[in-house]
């Protein structure tokens, strides 16, 4: 069986994006998170530059303030956050990938 979203929203009182999905579980994400992970091309080049060179000074601190959520056909969300960025196109597979993270958090919905 294939899991997919029965629900996304946007949670601004905690800065979360809250998926609940088809076999019983909700996850909850923290925006921080899922900027830091964020699968755009531009955003992994900056994260392999970090990781090779921990002194590189990044051109600018990247907004982890998400605005607006865009559905991408029916296998993923575009977010967009409040500098601009939203390139990253985050589909079902990787959201579940990253939902191991212990920065999300995971219960069951009835």
């Amino acid at each position: 069986m294939e899991v997919h979203p029965l629900r996304i929203r946007l949670d601004k009182p905690s800065r979360s994006l809250v998926v609940d999905w088809s076999d019983g579980v909700r996850h909850t994400f923290p925006w921080p998170l899922l900027r830091s992970r964020c699968p755009s091309a531009t955003e992994r080049a900056a994260r392999e530059l970090a990781d090779k060179n921990p002194l590189a000074v990044l051109d600018h601190v990247p907004s982890s303030d998400l605005t607006e959520i865009r559905p991408v056909g029916n296998y993923a969300i575009n977010l967009v956050w409040s500098d601009g960025h939203a390139a990253g196109i985050y589909t079902w597979e990787y959201l579940l990938k990253i939902s191991g993270d212990p920065r999300v958090h995971s219960q069951g919905i009835a």
